[in-house]
């Protein structure tokens, strides 16, 4: 009997051990924010890195509230409405953001948070189910790491891109997107009228079969002096050939672009039409 009690004792050290120290590691976790409740969605642990988070102390809300009192209400009433029509059934409360986590065991979705001054974080939040022994649930614990610097840049990201897209589309002059073996990956209108081929003429082919046979082994040795990295960009006055056979005096300018690992992405071109002023010159 006292083997068996001495067992159990070393059992059971070793288990408040463990605990001790999952309870030291989460609580001392000021990277993320973690937050565990009830199933009645009662906060029943908020770390350090939720208190740095949100400005809120544990003791204000540990026991007391749900964390429905940091969500954004809208975003709450939002998701309500989309799994009573995903799923058929009313949602609401705390039940919105458990829902999910009760049937496939977490979830993991972008949340705004409000601090206790009243300011707004994006944060990406991963809520799990926790289960007791026997495999009930017996509560929920919500992961949370704030993506507010990530979301301004993607903000930023898709100004910078609808900008790129307008100036593109009504741009007076060409403008194509390239691919480094000189295929078209996307041309503007202007350069459409100017060279007389149309969007999906053009992109089925390159800029090497509209350029002035004359003309094309010099721009192509500026496209691989920017492919090796000896250039980031260049212009020159080259010629494209009409489809109707005309002759077209433009000038070109690229530039490069790569992706983070300084691989080539494409370049982009503008073209300007010089046709008009070739001509005057050639009269004067």
């Amino acid at each position: 009997m006292w083997r068996f009690l001495s067992r159990w004792r070393r059992h059971q050290a070793s288990a408040n051990q463990a605990h001790a120290l999952n309870a030291a590691i989460i609580q001392g976790s000021t990277a993320v924010a973690i937050i565990a409740t009830g199933c009645d969605g009662v906060i029943s642990l908020f770390n350090s890195g939720a208190e740095a988070m949100l400005g809120y102390r544990a003791d204000e809300l540990v026991g007391i509230k749900t964390p429905a009192m940091f969500h954004d209400a809208n975003e709450i009433r939002d998701h309500a409405r989309t799994l009573e029509v995903e799923y058929g059934v009313r949602v609401g409360g705390f039940e919105v953001f458990v829902h999910m986590a009760k049937i496939a065991g977490h979830e993991t979705k972008p949340w705004t948070y409000i601090r206790k001054d009243g300011t707004q974080l994006r944060v990406s939040l991963t809520v799990t189910a926790l289960q007791d022994a026997q495999g009930q649930i017996s509560g929920y614990m919500g992961i949370a790491n704030d993506i507010s610097a990530y979301s301004a840049l993607e903000d930023e990201l898709s100004i910078s891109q609808l900008s790129f897209l307008n100036a593109f589309a009504t741009a007076a002059h060409g403008m194509a997107v390239v691919a480094p073996n000189g295929r078209w990956r996307d041309v503007n209108i202007s350069l459409c009228e100017m060279v007389g081929y149309s969007h999906d003429e053009l992109l089925a082919t390159d800029f090497q079969g509209i350029t002035h046979p004359d003309d094309l082994a010099e721009d192509l040795s500026y496209v691989q002096r920017c492919l090796s990295g000896a250039l980031s960009s260049y212009q020159l006055e080259k010629r494209y050939v009409h489809r109707d056979g005309r002759v077209i005096y433009a000038l070109l300018s690229v530039s490069l672009v790569r992706d983070r690992h300084q691989e080539p992405l494409y370049f982009i071109s503008h073209v300007q039409d010089l046709t008009a002023r070739h001509t005057a010159k050639q009269r004067l």
